[in-house]
């Protein structure tokens, strides 16, 4: 009789993986083994450990040893109950609350974008309610306004009778 066979959702949650809702597939442990491999060796070496077609010319040069140091050196990053559950929960809780914060703060610029939006389209409207030398004006008065701060110091100065004394004392 031959021993029962654990299918891979089964074998998934028996090892204490929550899968979030996803499918569990073949090719997306495969995948994932291969990314782990392909950290620590060439994309050959990881190709002949997952069993993909590797070039045959190269074969022949990834013995058996190598590619057992290989996989040695990819386990902690692939095995996951190797002792870093704690770890490994604690950044995962850790990017949630800042996935969180960004979503808020995302939502806060989307706010902020739609009243922006809003105040353009009403300033659109009222310029599109003026004639053409209204526009002129206004356009005149925006040069004016620019070329004005253009020649402003950048730092103002109040420069009181009592300050002007104390720097001739000073002096």
């Amino acid at each position: 009789m031959s021993p029962p066979t654990l299918s891979r959702a089964r074998a998934f949650t028996r090892a204490g993986l929550d899968s979030h809702g996803q499918r569990v597939r073949f090719h997306s442990l495969r995948k994932y083994l291969y990314d782990r491999l392909t950290a620590v060796a060439s994309q050959e070496k990881a190709k002949q450990i997952i069993g993909k077609k590797v070039n045959e010319a190269d074969a022949p040069y990834l013995g058996v040893e190598n590619l057992r140091d290989i996989y040695a050196r990819a386990t902690p990053s692939i095995v996951v109950g190797n002792g870093n559950g704690a770890e490994v929960k604690q950044r995962v809780g850790s990017l949630e609350e800042e996935n969180k914060t960004l979503r808020e703060e995302l939502a806060k610029l989307n706010t902020k974008v739609e009243g922006m939006s809003t105040e353009k389209q009403a300033v659109l409207a009222d310029l599109r309610g003026l004639n053409t030398d209204q526009l002129k004006a206004l356009m005149s008065m925006a040069d004016q306004f620019n070329q004005k701060k253009r020649k402003e110091p950048m730092v103002k100065v109040n420069v009181t009778e009592e300050t002007e004394k104390g720097v001739r004392q000073n002096e």
